[in-house]
């Protein structure tokens, strides 16, 4: 069983002002692929540290299918890998000798060693380099090579940390997609670490949120767009739009007068938040409210248009073939859908 649960995990470095990890609750159901995504220094590094046994914590348990791994040492028994940012591959030995180290070490006969290491090579698309050195390679090709390594290490857990942050843009849309095919096929339970809301959008079925070295927030992806728990999880994941007023009834008033709320909202004092990309030019019905074009920013694939609103700033973000025509100083109006908003708590 690969199930990973942390209990109130708690880890301080010496001398620090702060833990670095805070008391962390967590579960990773067996099979798993969850994106632990936090801004730098916020305490993910710490975490997959503790996890993989490289660290022990000061408070709080680590448990991997039921049973406390808190005494087992990093390594084979603890079952867990962390493949590291900068991919640690062994200058002088080949792609297949790096592939297939763990192999090698635990004394397993070589043809078996060259035909799991060939069968893995083949599935992370490096058919052909198997003779090379890591300095003959590319970025991305060495970051497979180094995914090669830990999977036919045989983990229970696999711990990625900043998987793609070494490499080009060009090449982050193919290792996601090469990370989620190689996760689904091996069943491997898989925490990715990583900065970036997008790409943890992306890699992860699930999400959890560390900040200050606290969790903040665990779920699907979507909930952290749709559902977040605070302004700051939105504004990590893009959130633009943050209207303070009430909501009561199933109605908020703010400074865009009186707005439908979807059924569930929370009641009292807060903040409406609406992703850019739910606000809808046009529209007279339900929630249409009268706006004045302040900025418009074409970002490639959509269009930014900030509105002013109410006595407020409401950005939009657009394709651009909907926002042709919008220029500073225009009227007019925009839908903002029941469905699409959301209250958040004040935050007093």
């Amino acid at each position: 069983m690969s199930r990973l649960d942390l209990v109130a995990v708690t880890h301080r470095y010496p001398a620090a002002a702060a833990p670095a990890v805070d008391g962390v609750t967590l579960e990773v159901p067996e099979g798993a692929r969850l994106a632990l995504v936090g801004p730098s220094g916020s305490g993910k590094t710490t975490l997959l540290r503790l996890i993989a046994g490289l660290e022990r914590p000061d408070a709080g348990d680590i448990r991997i299918g039921g049973d406390s791994v808190l005494a087992v040492p990093a390594g084979p028994r603890r079952g867990v890998v962390l493949a590291f940012q900068d991919h640690l591959l062994f200058p002088h030995m080949t792609v297949a000798g790096n592939a297939g180290f763990a192999l090698a070490m635990r004394g397993l006969p070589a043809g078996e060693v060259a035909r799991r290491t060939g069968e893995m090579l083949a599935r992370v698309r490096l058919e052909g380099l198997a003779g090379r050195k890591p300095g003959e390679l590319s970025g991305g090709q060495r970051a497979r090579v180094a995914l090669a390594r830990a999977l036919l290490a045989g983990p229970r857990i696999l711990l990625l940390d900043e998987p793609l942050a070494s490499l080009d843009a060009h090449l982050r849309g193919e290792m996601r997609d090469l990370v989620a095919e190689l996760q689904r096929e091996t069943g491997v339970t898989m925490i990715l670490a990583t900065h970036d809301q997008e790409e943890a959008a992306a890699l992860g079925e699930r999400i959890a949120l560390i900040v200050a070295g606290r969790l903040v927030q665990a779920g699907p992806a979507a909930d952290f767009y749709r559902r977040p728990a605070d302004a700051a999880v939105a504004r990590f994941f893009g959130g633009r739009n943050f209207l303070p007023g009430r909501s009561e009834g199933g109605v908020f008033d703010g400074p865009l007068g009186r707005l439908a709320l979807p059924a569930g909202a929370r009641a009292g004092r807060g903040i409406l938040t609406i992703r850019p990309e739910d606000v809808i030019p046009g529209g007279e019905g339900e929630n249409a409210v009268e706006a004045t074009v302040a900025e418009v920013q074409f970002l490639g694939p959509r269009t930014l248009v900030r509105l002013e609103a109410g006595g407020v700033s409401l950005a939009a973000s657009l394709p651009p073939r909907l926002a042709e025509g919008m220029v500073p100083g225009r009227r007019m109006r925009v839908t903002l859908p029941r469905a699409a908003l959301w209250v958040l708590p004040a935050g007093d």
